[in-house]
This record gives C-alpha cells, structure tokens and sequence, in this order.
C-alpha cells in the first residue's frame, strides 16, 4: 500500500500502513486537521485497502474495490461535519 495520490503526511501513512501490514485495524479512525491537508483522500485511501478481498494491492479489480471505486460500497460512507451522509 503506497498511498499515492496523497502528498505528505509521512507519519500517519506509516502508521496506518503498519496498521495493515500486521492486521491490527482499529474499529474506528478520526482523520482531523486543517482543510486541504488531505484528510478525507487519505481516509478514503485507508478504507479502500481495508475493504479489499484480496491482497490489498494498489489498482485491484476485486468486487469489493470496484464497488468501492463505483462509489457503491454498501459498508463505506463519509459523514461529515454537519453529520450527513454522503457518497463522493
């Protein structure tokens, strides 16, 4: 897992990709911070290779990451400050 459409956020990468690699996920993550800084793509990255049914490559074609990619995960949503729900 590279994250590669996220620029900078060094350390919170590395966290979360150890996180992956030795299967310790958390039930839940807050991604907070100032607005542009990347949060919501980096979330969004993050609970992609969670959902993954396969080996959690980059660019993988299981049902899980095309539901995913075709904004259409029936186990993922973003709630946002205002607390609704929506799909991007």
């Amino acid at each position: 897992m590279k994250f590669k459409d996220v620029i900078g956020n060094e350390t919170v990468k590395d966290y979360l990709r150890k996180s992956l690699e030795t299967n310790n996920i958390l039930h839940s993550y807050l991604f907070l911070g100032i607005e542009g800084i990347g949060k919501l793509k980096l979330a969004k990255e993050f609970a992609k290779f969670v959902l993954c049914l396969n080996n959690k490559e980059e660019d993988c074609d299981c049902k899980s990451c095309l539901c995913y990619d075709g904004n259409n995960h029936p186990d993922f949503s973003v709630i946002n400050e205002q607390r609704r729900y929506y799909k991007d």
